[in-house]
């Protein structure tokens, strides 16, 4: 099958992420594949062409790019292909069709959260064009697949939950952990706990940073990476000034590689209202680190369990999440053993093997 990926976005998100590795993990069962981005080029084409995958880009016009959609049609007849993925958020050009008579070959994945986004009715209109494009659409959690089935019932029958495939790290060492932190500029001997996402307003960076002040209190050495940029920065900044935090901070800014902040951590913080399958936790579940989470909506909970990988909590209690931050800071062996159960976790449910054989079988037939 030679693949044809169309990305919505083409920053280097959790979703292109996710883009990326489907590609990838099915290169490795023998496929071939390329890409066309329908919002210009992003931070994600590098990586595309260090994975030896043609790539091209139309730049957005228009609103929630219509204008965009004659041009990057004529672009996809210009790149021949099997069958078409579609990767796409929330905007109306991922309902549009691209090769509307081969549409058993084309697949919709749905990397978005629905609350919060767009009113009900744009969601209604959004599937209902969706399912007269493609034969199968899917989410990366039972819980945005179950938001949309809500919303227009016919979902069902051509929904799927394709989890996000996590590659698995070798495991983290004490020697690599420490040399990691000197690596990004950190004191190897302290506490350290971090997060990583786009600075705006739904991902909660602001409880990460109460939330670190309320942990010093008890853990004064504690350190904190935050990696990522957005239009919340200055924000964030001036509110760990006021709490007395802004020294303990380290602002790492957008990172295109974060081998290095996943194996400095001692345990991830992460926070957010919306967000349907985030990866950042997932991936510090992958390197052995427990997870100390606070998501309002979202599937994060459907492979991280409370005890057993971590703490995660329906509402932003800064007051439990620095208490569980504390305790695992304080106790290495129960801190191994979560990180432990993590990996293992990461490995039976989002594998990059299974995240392909899927898609091949949506894709194939």
């Amino acid at each position: 099958m030679h693949l044809l990926v169309v990305l919505d976005s083409a920053r280097l998100g959790g979703l292109e992420q996710a883009a990326l590795r489907t590609l990838r993990g099915l290169q490795a069962r023998g496929h071939t594949g390329m890409a066309l981005s329908v919002a210009g080029e992003g931070e994600l084409f590098p990586l595309l062409a260090e994975a030896g995958i043609p790539a091209a880009a139309v730049p957005s016009r228009g609103p929630s790019g219509l204008f965009t959609v004659p041009v990057a049609r004529r672009r996809v007849r210009c790149m021949p292909h099997d069958a078409l993925l579609m990767v796409g958020t929330a905007r109306l050009i991922s309902t549009l069709p691209f090769r509307p008579r081969d549409r058993r070959r084309q697949v919709l994945a749905v990397h978005y959260h629905h609350t919060g986004v767009k009113p009900p009715w744009a969601w209604r209109s959004y599937y209902h064009l969706a399912l007269r494009r493609y034969h199968a659409i899917t989410f990366p959690s039972d819980y945005i697949r179950a938001e949309a089935e809500a919303l227009v019932p016919g979902i069902a029958r051509v929904a799927h939950t394709v989890r996000n495939g996590i590659p698995l790290p070798p495991p983290v060492t004490e020697a690599g952990r420490r040399a990691a932190r000197q690596a990004l500029g950190l004191d190897p001997g302290r506490p350290t706990i971090g997060n990583a996402g786009h600075l705006i307003p739904r991902k909660r960076f602001d409880v990460f940073v109460r939330t670190l002040a309320r942990l010093r209190r008890t853990v004064p050495d504690v350190q904190a990476l935050i990696v990522g940029e957005g239009p919340e920065r200055a924000a964030l900044g001036r509110l760990a000034k006021s709490l007395g935090v802004g020294d303990a901070i380290t602002w790492l800014g957008w990172q295109r590689d974060l081998t290095h902040f996943y194996q400095s951590l001692d345990v991830l913080l992460f926070n957010a209202d919306w967000d349907a399958f985030p990866t950042t936790p997932q991936e510090a579940m992958s390197y052995g680190r427990p997870v100390v989470a606070s998501v309002l909506n979202g599937g994060l909970g459907e492979i991280l369990s409370s005890g057993e990988h971590g703490l995660l909590l329906g509402e932003h209690d800064e007051r439990a999440l620095a208490a569980a931050v504390e305790s695992y800071l304080l106790d290495p062996a129960e801190a191994e053993r979560v990180g432990e159960a993590s990996r293992a976790q990461i490995a039976a449910h989002c594998s990059v093997e299974e995240n392909a054989r899927r898609y091949e079988e949506l894709l194939v037939g």
